[in-house]
């Protein structure tokens, strides 16, 4: 039996940095495309990635507006936003960060000014302090205005979630999934990830769209809710680390007081090895979103891919039997072809659902080596698919074209 503890990993380093490169730098490939200023709703990048251009553009297109009608929210609201979301890119543009982060701030002042009273200030107000606790009175004074509106809830549930009160979390993660605001593909995903899991796993995230729709299903579906979804980030939050910690039976980790940004990765780093190594019985898993050498450098040769997660194991494991069950047995697969739902934002969603190319390329090497030939076609086509999708088609089709030219080589 073969054991492959970091075969994800290593397939990971080959396409999937490739992903984001054309994910969520696509600018760099878009440089002739001209876009026009009609302005449009502009969303977070955790359910829309948009080239720089079309930032700029909408932010000139939305400015206007608020120049013409200052008393217009959404124009505002959609000028911030547009602002906000071209931060990832100023590393590579015009604008330093510091720079950003001042016109930002003056957006806000500015809304202060001419729409103080709006749910549109007070949301930006908050969003704008990057969740800083002391910010929260405006998230729940925005929630007030507008309940139904669901752009305060991850705010809301971050928030309750660093204070563990659970049952006021719950509440709002219901409510989320009642707004229909919660995209399908990304619930289909995290069902999958948490369906693969042993009974009373630890599942380490990093994100927003490996975490809240875990905590979505969780709490309005009741779907695996002996799973402890930690998201990695948010343990640099020293009350909530203790609690957690504590939860855990682990000893807690101090962190600087003042730690820059090399130390606070290092610190992660630090975090996820210090639970995978104290945990006090629970099986962990590291989501793939969640893996590689930003997290889990440390304990990388005890990670064995399972699915859409990596097991930590100090001995080795089965994981290509994990793999097949997981894939025939656990995994709702058919949204990837047919999707029952309308996907607004569905390229988010094909960027998440790259992440079932690496498993796939395992199983089908492992059906092929076991002469399931049918098998093996199917996970190539699914690789393919869904590489193809997210932006890194070519480099998985030169591996499978490899893989056949390796075949005839060897049979002559």
């Amino acid at each position: 039996m073969n054991y492959y503890p970091c075969r994800g990993y290593y397939y990971k380093q080959l396409f999937m940095k490739r992903t984001l490169i054309v994910l969520v730098a696509c600018c760099l490939i878009s440089g002739t495309i001209v876009y026009g200023q009609k302005p449009e709703p502009v969303y977070s990048m955790t359910k829309e990635i948009k080239p720089r251009e079309w930032y700029e553009s909408q932010a000139t297109a939305w400015e206007k507006i608020t120049k013409r009608t200052p008393k217009n929210t959404a124009a505002w609201f959609n000028f911030y936003m547009a602002n906000r979301m071209m931060r990832i890119y100023d590393e590579d543009g015009d604008v330093a960060p510091v720079e950003r982060f001042k016109m930002l701030n003056s957006i806000v002042d500015q809304m202060e000014k001419h729409i103080p009273g709006s749910y549109e200030y007070h949301y930006t107000r908050w969003y704008n302090s990057s969740n800083d606790p002391a910010a929260f009175t405006s998230l729940e004074k925005a929630y007030q205005l507008d309940p139904v509106r669901p752009e305060t809830y991850s705010g809301l549930v971050t928030y309750y979630e660093l204070k563990r009160d659970l049952q006021h979390r719950d509440e709002i993660l219901r409510k989320w999934f009642e707004s229909r605001d919660p995209i399908p593909g990304l619930l289909h995903y995290n069902y999958n990830v948490l369906m693969s899991l042993d009974a009373n796993a630890i599942l380490l995230t990093a994100g927003d769209n490996d975490t809240y729709p875990a905590w979505i299903l969780q709490a309005a579906r009741n779907i695996r809710p002996d799973v402890m979804v930690i998201n990695i980030h948010m343990l640099l939050t020293d009350d909530y680390r203790k609690q957690i910690f504590s939860a855990l039976g682990a000893t807690n980790l101090p962190l600087g007081s003042n730690p820059d940004t090399e130390e606070r990765q290092a610190f992660r780093k630090q975090l996820v090895a210090h639970i995978a190594k104290n945990q006090q019985g629970r099986p962990v898993y590291v989501a793939v979103t969640a893996s590689g050498s930003a997290h889990t450098e440390a304990i990388q040769d005890k990670l064995y891919l399972t699915g859409l997660a990596y097991r930590y194991s100090e001995q080795k494991i089965d994981n290509l039997a994990l793999l097949r069950k997981n894939f025939e047995q656990r995994f709702i697969l058919d949204y990837q072809k047919i999707p029952l739902a309308y996907e607004p934002f569905q390229n988010v969603v094909d960027l998440a659902n790259g992440n079932y190319v690496v498993p796939a390329m395992n199983l089908y090497e492992h059906y092929r080596t076991s002469g399931e030939m049918q098998k093996a076609k199917t996970m190539k086509e699914m690789a393919l698919q869904l590489a193809g999708k997210a932006g890194f088609g070519d480099e998985v089709k030169v591996y499978f074209e490899n893989q056949t030219a390796q075949e005839h080589d060897a049979s002559e």
